[in-house]
């Protein structure tokens, strides 16, 4: 038995013998390269993770390898494209796996979570805040004053330091934060108990991200070794607990369309 394992092993590990990377289109402590960190240590070859923060050259490496693997999120790759960058989202290439994240919108225990006129909240750059603030002030006679930050670090840190009332975050990073003790946060998922909706009008649902797994130059078995490592109990015990929702392996046409249709939508975000 012992020997066929050991056979099983050698087998697999020669499926992967070429230099599989890993490009994560995010800095290195975000969550596309968390994600491309736990599906690397799934597979037998523990494929390097490289991440650049960059989705301009994100997509050149990308571009640049025979066989890879892409952890995308999309809302960095759209910003990018609306400013002139040349950032891409590989979609002629083998899309293993799609997931949906929302935002949170966070307060101090303290605060009474009530946002009013001259409510300060401090808003990563990724998001495309103008029609979400736009509505939010008009239905809620408010006058949120956006503190524009780069990410989701530096939105937290503004918060305990008290340069704003609230803050914004990808809802992962919010359930981190609200388990530390220090901070209350109301989801922008219509969908959860603690929707922002109950308290305060909103008028559409805002704006959420979504993460990509797509593969360039892999053999059958090797997008089905990552198919695996997606099911893996690491894997899906990081999404659940990151609140990632609606993950779909493998895609269909169907699904694509509707996908496209929403990252349409967003590029007008972006664009207003």
């Amino acid at each position: 038995m012992k020997y066929l394992i050991a056979v099983l092993l050698l087998v697999s590990a020669q499926s992967w013998a070429s230099d599989v990377k890993i490009i994560s289109y995010g800095p290195k402590s975000g969550p596309t390269t968390n994600l491309g960190t736990l599906i690397s240590k799934e597979l037998v070859s523990n494929p390097t993770v490289i991440a650049t923060g960059d989705c301009q050259e994100a997509a050149r490496q990308f571009d640049s390898e025979r066989s890879v693997i892409g952890v995308i999120g999309h809302a960095s790759v759209v910003k990018g494209q609306t400013v002139g960058k040349k950032c891409s989202l590989p979609f002629d290439q083998k899309i293993l796996f799609a997931v949906t994240g929302y935002y949170s919108v966070c307060h101090m225990k303290s605060h009474n979570g009530q946002m009013t006129t001259n409510s300060r909240i401090s808003i990563p750059a990724v998001f495309p805040s103008k029609k979400f603030v736009d509505e939010f002030n008009q239905d809620n006679q408010a006058k949120l004053r956006v503190i524009n930050v780069p990410g989701g670090g530096e939105a937290m840190a503004s918060l305990l330091s008290g340069d704003v009332d609230f803050t914004l975050l990808p809802h992962f990073s919010a359930v981190k934060s609200e388990s530390e003790g220090q901070i209350v946060c109301r989801s922008l998922n219509p969908q959860d108990s603690t929707y922002l909706g109950k308290q305060h009008k909103i008028r559409s649902e805002p704006f959420y991200f979504m993460v990509f797994i797509v593969t360039k130059g892999l053999n059958t078995e090797q997008n089905n070794d990552i198919v695996k490592a997606l099911k893996s109990q690491s894997v899906q015990t990081w999404l659940s607990a990151t609140a990632w929702k609606n993950a779909v392996i493998e895609p269909t046409a169907k699904d694509m369309e509707r996908i496209n249709k929403v990252i349409e939508s967003h590029r007008q975000l972006y664009l207003q």
